[in-house]
């Protein structure tokens, strides 16, 4: 799959990135050490330690908004120990070049020398921001998608529902991205994939007015992620619609909910709802196609219920 590639390919950056600012603060220092340039040697002291991982969390908060407080703890902790083993590396270097003790040199280059200590607390946090965003967010998706990998299914079409309400669910899933704009007689599969193929969207689904999916789109597997969001999706209209009415029912027509991980956004198609699931940094265009894709499935309804109508008429003639 294409997002499974794009995904690996921002770990090995990621850590790639990693790897080289780490050398890179190991062996700045030693271009001036051991001379300080004026600056006065720092005293280690045990408050200094908790000072600086109060910093580290106070740049993530900002830095890291998805990740929780727990995460964020955690991360700041690690982020300390992150910030020492360069002070290590670059004080085993030290020590190998100018033939001082191993262990004072270490001493010096973790809590005294400034000119590597400033550079290092400043830089450690924003080195490391990739990595945490990439073990506390990122990394729990894979691991939780391990087990459910997508399996190509041919695709089937969701019947319109007769004069007597019958409804029978149908879905397809998958990772094509098909451009159905152009389609003569573009279904529900056809609009939600045309939705799919936008960048950012993760799943996109069209539900009946009772929450059963009749057709849907989704980017990787998510356990019961189709179970869970159709009939959401019609409770979350309810609710909107409770709360609009004002002496009468008003049918909203739109509702949009933004969220720390993404957003949803629902278009009433008819007498049905067609949805989008997308991540937090999904541009607005997903809004447009979605509309576009709205007018595929209301085109479909006329298509099928103008068949329907010429049976029945013939049915009886």
């Amino acid at each position: 799959m294409a997002s499974e590639r794009y995904q690996r390919t921002g770990m090995a950056t990621t850590i790639r990135q990693t790897i080289l600012w780490t050398g890179a603060l190991a062996v700045i220092p030693l271009v001036v050490y051991p001379r300080t340039l004026g600056l006065g040697q720092f005293e280690f002291h045990p408050v200094f330690g908790l000072l600086e991982w109060a910093l580290y969390f106070t740049i993530f908060i900002a830095a890291l908004p998805s990740l929780s407080m727990p995460q964020r703890v955690l991360a700041s902790g690690f982020t300390v120990v992150y910030r020492l083993v360069c002070a290590a590396m670059f004080a085993a270097l030290a020590a190998l070049n100018n033939d001082f003790g191993l262990v004072d040199t270490m001493a010096v280059g973790m809590w005294s020398y400034p000119l590597a200590l400033l550079p290092h607390i400043i830089a450690a946090p924003f080195v490391m921001r990739g990595v945490w965003k990439l073990v506390f967010t990122e990394a729990p998706q894979r691991t939780r998608l391990a087990g459910f990998q997508p399996r190509r299914q041919p695709a089937r079409r969701a019947p319109v529902p007769t004069a007597v309400g019958t409804r029978h669910a149908a879905g397809s899933s998958g990772t094509s991205s098909r451009n159905a704009v152009h389609a003569e007689s573009p279904d529900f599969d056809d609009a939600v994939s045309y939705v799919g193929g936008y960048t950012g969207v993760r799943m996109c689904w069209v539900v009946d007015g009772e929450g059963l999916p009749l057709a849907f789109w989704q980017r990787q597997e998510y356990t019961s992620a189709v179970e869970f969001w159709a009939p959401a999706s019609i409770e979350i209209v309810d609710f909107d619609r409770r709360a609009l009415s004002v002496g009468g029912d008003v049918q909203p027509a739109h509702v949009e909910i933004r969220f720390e991980a993404g957003k949803l956004i629902l278009h009433a198609a008819g007498e049905y709802w067609i949805g989008v699931l997308t991540d937090r940094d999904a541009d607005e265009l997903v809004g447009v196609r979605l509309l576009q894709a709205r007018d595929m499935v209301l085109k479909h309804l006329q298509e099928r219920r103008a068949s329907y109508a010429g049976l029945q008429e013939a049915h009886y003639v």
